[in-house]
């Protein structure tokens, strides 16, 4: 098991960012992913950001060291981003 830093989802239009409240976060293990197409990447869990776009700390099953991907994807409005991190 290894952990990961809670962090925020936001979303800036026009100079002002805003929070991305109850949306789905992928979380991938992209360690030996190809970067420069993302193949070979494991899906690991789906998170979902809080009512203030929060996404709280937490654990993951995988060994510590590992980068990770929270990727954030709506089709409804075309929001995409992501976020990576070192889980410890």
């Amino acid at each position: 098991m290894s952990s990961y830093a809670g962090f925020e989802v936001k979303v800036a239009v026009e100079g002002v960012e805003y929070p991305v409240a109850s949306t789905t976060v992928k979380v991938y293990d992209i360690e030996d992913s190809d970067p420069t197409d993302g193949s070979g990447a494991i899906a690991l869990s789906d998170l979902t950001t809080d009512g203030s776009g929060h996404v709280a700390a937490g654990t993951l099953a995988i060994a510590a060291g590992r980068l990770v991907r929270f990727s954030v994807r709506r089709a409804s409005d075309g929001l995409c981003r992501s976020y990576t991190q070192v889980t410890t």
